[in-house]
């Protein structure tokens, strides 16, 4: 699943830039709903890989981090982070209510059960919400973007850009095709290629810090309640505790996505990797319920706040045209240092009989993302020059 999401993000991302998001986002929806349904008829460990690593895994692909962040740089400038913020903040509400009701129907009736509530939710309120309200672009209700009015003078067209874009001085990267500057800017340069973005240092310190971000995450998000349980906390509680993470992340990425509008982006993002290896440190030094539920208030205000503030600075060092593609394929290095992170806490925990050692390496790897992310140079624009 975690790989399938990852290989899935750059090919989203495109797709979102190429087609109307209406369509991609519904399509995703109808694959997860049938992963999660077709769960109920399996038999076989193949029926789970193909279910929910395959259908589920590119379903939630299409719908996560790059094509929210794909369709918000359309919508969105001046509060871009906070926009942002506030989608993935819906998948954290999620985080809330779904763990607890997915245990109980779990423990009271049946794990089948539970993969049919879930599919059924999604086919419901969510594919009929996406089919009504979304739109691809402003224009579509006659909007620029954060919301003002489209009212063209005599000499613009319907879709011609607002006043001339800022003249500010440009220093040109010799033999990269690449120019650094300013980042206010009206939003219609061209689109950086792959190649381009990956010979500038910001795309590999983007890509480092996420990774960390993806390996780090994915040991908690995958082994938590495992984890809990092993230190003799119920399965309901630890499941509860999830759900506080779920919770206090609401908080996390509205602060997160409005800090990064009014303070710049890397800051926060890197005091995002700091409170997260706390929150490890923790519970490398004590495990209790009490811990457990301290644990889940620390990580909760960092569990995927980074999204916000990388999503973010992709749009601005390298325009929002580029950002499906781009922030694809960091999200993909994610996604496989995500699966790398949930293997290997598998492999150290049945090797030793703790997750000591593995939350303790991912202390020293958030470190190394913050300090990559404050080394970011978010004032800086990447224009490719065609």
């Amino acid at each position: 699943f975690t790989i399938v999401y990852g290989l899935t993000q750059p090919i989203a991302g495109t797709l979102m830039e190429k087609y109307h998001s209406r369509v991609i986002l519904s399509i995703a929806t109808i694959l997860m709903a049938v992963g999660m349904i077709g769960m109920i008829y399996s038999t076989k460990l193949w029926h789970v890989h193909l279910l929910v690593g395959l259908f589920t895994g590119i379903g939630f692909g299409a719908l996560g981090t790059v094509p929210t962040a794909v369709l918000l740089s359309r919508w969105f400038r001046r509060k871009k982070g906070t926009a942002i913020g506030a989608a993935n903040a819906g998948g954290s509400i999620g985080r809330l209510i779904f763990p607890p009701l997915s245990m109980w129907l779990v423990l009271t009736v049946d794990w089948r059960y539970a993969f049919l509530v879930m599919g059924i939710l999604l086919l419901v309120p969510l594919l009929p919400m996406i089919l009504a309200l979304v739109r691809n672009n402003p224009a579509d209700m006659n909007l620029l973007p954060d919301g003002v009015p489209a009212v063209p003078s005599e000499k613009q067209g319907p879709g011609a850009a607002v006043g001339p874009l800022p003249t500010q001085q440009q220093a040109v990267d010799r033999g990269t095709g690449i120019t650094s500057q300013g980042a206010a800017r009206h939003d219609d340069e061209v689109r950086v290629p792959i190649r381009a973005a990956m010979r500038t240092r910001p795309f590999w310190l983007l890509v480092g810090s996420f990774m960390c971000c993806g390996f780090t995450g994915a040991i908690i998000n995958m082994h938590f309640v495992i984890m809990a349980i092993d230190w003799g906390i119920r399965p309901m509680v630890a499941a509860q505790a999830l759900g506080v993470i779920g919770a206090v992340n609401i908080l996390g990425l509205l602060a997160t996505g409005s800090l990064s509008d009014r303070f710049g982006r890397k800051i926060p993002l890197g005091s995002i990797y700091i409170l997260r290896g706390l929150s490890f440190l923790l519970i490398v030094s004590s495990q209790s319920t009490a811990t457990l539920f301290i644990f889940a208030v620390l990580y909760g205000l960092s569990s995927f706040s980074s999204a916000p503030p990388t999503s973010s600075l992709v749009g601005d060092i390298f325009g929002s045209k580029s950002v499906g593609t781009l922030l694809g394929l960091i999200t993909m290095g994610h996604q496989i240092f995500g699966a790398v992170g949930t293997y290997l806490a598998a492999l150290v925990f049945e090797s030793t009989g703790s997750y000591s050692l593995i939350l303790q390496v991912g202390i020293l790897i958030l470190v190394g993302a913050a300090i990559m992310s404050w080394l970011i140079p978010e004032g800086k624009r990447v224009i490719y020059k065609t």
